[in-house]
């Protein structure tokens, strides 16, 4: 947390945004596994807010309800990663558009749209599922 914090007193004398990467990691089966349990993510956006980030990025709790309840109090905009590999871009669509319901900000995407073998049409089809201008 001291160095979020450092960086964003820095970035602020350039005037540059700080959009911290927030996973919270937990133990699963003995090893750290990346956490999306809503208390975890709330708690990772409540870092990255009380930090001073500009944007905070964190995963998608999975559920439309959950991750609106934590969208709808944060001052910052708030953006999902990309998420689990999703078997077909049908999924891929369905998750992002329940992101874009939740209220989020937007989602970063990447293994998503490289799995994918049309990928200019798997970006258009993200970009419009989070409500994105084609």
């Amino acid at each position: 947390m001291k160095r979020l914090s450092d960086t964003v007193r820095e970035a602020e004398r350039f005037g540059l945004p700080v959009i911290p990467h927030i996973y919270p990691i937990v133990p699963k089966d003995g090893a750290p596994s990346v956490s999306d349990a809503p208390e975890d993510i709330a708690y990772a956006v409540r870092v990255g807010l009380e930090m001073g980030a500009d944007v905070v990025k964190v995963p998608y709790t999975g559920d439309v309800a959950s991750f609106g309840d934590i969208v709808s109090v944060t001052p910052i905009p708030v953006v999902t990663a990309g998420g689990p590999k999703c078997e077909t871009l049908d999924e891929a669509v369905k998750m992002l558009r329940d992101v874009a319901r939740s209220g989020s900000a937007g989602s970063t995407v990447g293994r998503n749209v490289w799995g994918f073998p049309d990928i200019p049409g798997a970006i258009q089809q993200l970009k419009e599922a989070l409500g994105m201008q084609p």
